[in-house]
């Protein structure tokens, strides 16, 4: 970790704003709601940023193994920031997957809802999910 830290430190001005530029656009993303879904019960369903991000590792207990895919993204984002930081060009990849399973996820019709299996049409992708696709985006650009 201090290795990593001191790696940070010596990185280029230009390097350290996009790695901390991304960093701060995915917590902004954990704000704001990421779609939102046409649930029969509650027209205005909506999916919790946050709530996906920390509980994302739990999904496939419920039987969600897709969501879980599209969730992998996160841990390879920060994989990506740490290869990043020690100048390993397998940072650029994994920023590059990262952002590829953001981009497949904008693709989804439905999403699985509930442990029984239901499914729901998102309806929308909302600044949630926009914001933590251009965190992925910076990071891969710059």
């Amino acid at each position: 970790m201090k290795k990593t830290i001191l790696n940070f430190l010596e990185l280029s001005i230009i390097e350290k704003a996009t790695i901390l530029l991304s960093l701060f656009t995915l917590t902004l993303s954990l704000f704001f709601p990421a779609f939102y879904i046409d649930k029969p019960g509650n027209p205005e369903a909506w999916a919790d940023s946050s709530f996906l991000f920390f509980c994302g590792p739990l999904f496939p207990l419920g039987g969600a193994f897709v969501p879980f895919l599209f969730w992998l993204a996160n841990p390879i984002y920060i994989i990506a920031i740490i290869f990043t930081i020690r100048r390993n060009t397998k940072g650029f990849y994994l920023s590059c997957a990262s952002t590829v399973l953001a981009l497949l996820f904008s693709q989804l019709d439905t999403i699985m809802t509930s442990e029984s299996g239901n499914h729901s049409n998102i309806t929308s992708l909302e600044l949630g999910f926009k914001l933590w696709l251009t965190s992925f985006l910076i990071l891969t650009i710059g």
